[in-house]
């Protein structure tokens, strides 16, 4: 049964003998949809991954990890926050032309200073506990190099990173003051080598038209897709991240991940207490998502009830715990001393054989088939977290 479907529970695990059907081909109106230009309306300064030259890809995940530095974007979800209209209006009167705003960053950079709140951000990079590449990326890069990043924006006249996606243009004042700042301070500290475990191609810091496509696709196409769509449905992507993360954890065939992949779909409410995540039930779909508390470590398999193991925990959690072992016989087999004298010395190959095989039955192990679906959702994800792009067409 589906996850979204009324009275959903986790599989049991058991591998089926019946054959499975296979997966019926598209219907012509369904062809005809897939490959209409019309189905998919692109932003204006998106780039396709077959646009981008292949010794470039890394130019990119350079950049793209540069400009979350910059807004200290730390996570997949993260957004630069709204813009103040009279802090706009600001900057477009200071700023009279794009050689004023050059001028500026030029200037900016050559500085020293780095002021308690440039500290502070630093900080916020390299204290940040995500656990994605993204995150762990953010923390390889150097101090001095985040000095660079933050001083220069400061010495800009801005307290943060906050480009106008929501409703502004590349080319207004303000939009165009945060793509020199960008641009700018990227070539500088790529060229002292602060990307160098990505092995950015150094060719491409030449190419300034292509850099300025590549900034403009991310900030202008990526990150504006997500930003209109989360205003279109408050709270819609993290929901949807969440939902989707949770059919990968429970092993489901990558198929029903394109139930979710829309985000538009996921507008109900969500609300979180006693360090626990719900889901407000909504009509029609079952719960995935009801408490996620934290699991025990290294623990055996038999610390956890069959029933909540089998049915609490999802496939991912089960294949913690899988080859861990039981260490206590069923429970008919604890009720006396007698009972307990049967096995409280055997060996672990003895106790394996007279109780161990039994209690373990009453655990519902994940299959072959999850463990592999799991594995390549695995590797689906580092990829993905490793170039970015991937994500675009989300």
């Amino acid at each position: 049964m589906p996850p979204w479907a009324p009275g959903y529970t986790p599989s049991n695990g058991r591998k089926s003998k019946r054959q499975r059907s296979p997966t019926p081909p598209p219907s012509n109106s369904d062809q005809a949809s897939q490959s209409s230009p019309s189905r998919k309306r692109q932003h204006l300064y998106h780039i396709s991954q077959d646009e981008i030259p292949e010794d470039a890809r890394t130019i990119k995940t350079a950049l793209e990890l540069h400009i979350r530095i910059l807004g200290v974007l730390t996570d997949m979800n993260a957004l630069p926050p709204a813009v103040d209209d009279v802090l706009q209006a600001q900057f477009e009167r200071l700023f009279g032309s794009e050689n004023s705003i050059s001028l500026t960053v030029h200037a900016a950079l050559k500085g020293t200073n780095v002021t308690a709140q440039a500290v502070s951000k630093i900080q916020s990079v390299h204290s940040n506990a995500g656990t994605s590449i993204i995150a762990k990326n953010m923390r390889r890069v150097e101090e001095d190099f985040l000095s660079i990043i933050f001083g220069t924006l400061e010495r800009c006249g801005l307290q943060q990173w906050a480009p106008d996606i929501r409703a502004g243009t590349p080319n207004s004042m303000y939009n165009s003051l945060h793509e020199h700042i960008a641009l700018s301070t990227f070539k500088t500290v790529t060229i002292a080598h602060a990307y160098i475990f990505l092995k950015p191609n150094p060719a491409y810091l030449k190419k300034h038209n292509f850099l300025q496509q590549l900034y403009r696709n991310f900030v202008f196409s990526y990150l504006k897709g997500k930003a209109d769509r989360e205003a279109r449905n408050p709270g819609s992507l993290a929901l949807r991240m969440a939902r989707i993360s949770q059919l990968k954890s429970e092993g489901f065939h990558s198929r029903y991940l394109s139930l979710m992949e829309e985000i538009d779909a996921h507008s109900d409410d969500e609300e979180a207490d006693n360090d626990e995540y719900h889901i407000k039930h909504k009509l029609g779909r079952a719960t995935l998502l009801t408490r996620i508390p934290g699991l025990p470590q290294n623990v055996p398999l038999d610390w956890f009830e069959p029933d909540f193991y089998n049915n609490s925990l999802t496939v991912r959690e089960r294949a913690q715990y899988m080859d861990n072992g039981v260490v206590l016989p069923k429970r008919e087999w604890c009720q006396t001393l007698e009972n307990i004298r049967m096995w409280k010395n055997l060996d672990d190959k003895a106790f394996e054989l007279q109780f161990g095989n039994d209690k373990l039955a009453l655990y519902n192990l994940p299959t072959e088939e999850e463990l592999q679906q799991l594995d390549e959702y695995e590797a689906e994800e580092r990829e993905q977290e490793e170039d970015e792009g991937m994500e675009e067409d989300l």
